[in-house]
Formats: structure tokens, C-alpha cells, sequence
């Protein structure tokens, strides 16, 4: 399913968790990776690095424990 963006974040994805039951679909629209929710428990964050980290894209700067930006 497509999403369109919705606001300033850094992207929208969709997340797909394998269950015995079936597969269990989670649409992330506007990632914003700063929300205080995400700062206090970056569990989603971790999720969406490693996913992108196996499909071999860059490391965002967002991502935690990503190397600070070069400036």
C-alpha cells in the first residue's frame, strides 16, 4: 500500500512482522525520528535502521547510535 507524506518526517514505511497467524502490517507515515516518544523508547527507530542496514542502504544520522554528521 502506498503512502503519501503526510508532514515534515523523514519518511513513511511499512513494516511487515511474520507471525505463525499471518503477517502483521504497521504503516509508520511521517517518521519523526526527534518525537520525544521515539528519544524515550527507540525501539521502532532500531527496527527501521536495521531493516535498512540489511538491505544495504546508508545509515541515517537519526538512526541511534549512527556516527555524528561531518560537518
Amino acid at each position: 500500500m502506498p503512502f503519501m507524506n503526510a508532514g515534515p518526517g523523514v519518511g513513511d514505511y511499512e513494516i511487515e512482522i511474520h507471525r505463525v497467524s499471518g503477517i502483521q502490517t504497521i504503516g509508520v507515515i511521517s517518521l519523526s525520528p526527534n518525537h520525544f516518544q521515539l528519544q524515550q523508547d527507540p525501539t521502532l527507530l532500531q527496527l527501521i535502521c536495521a531493516a535498512k542496514a540489511i538491505a544495504g542502504d546508508k545509515r541515517e544520522e537519526w538512526c541511534p547510535g549512527a556516527p555524528p554528521l561531518d560537518k
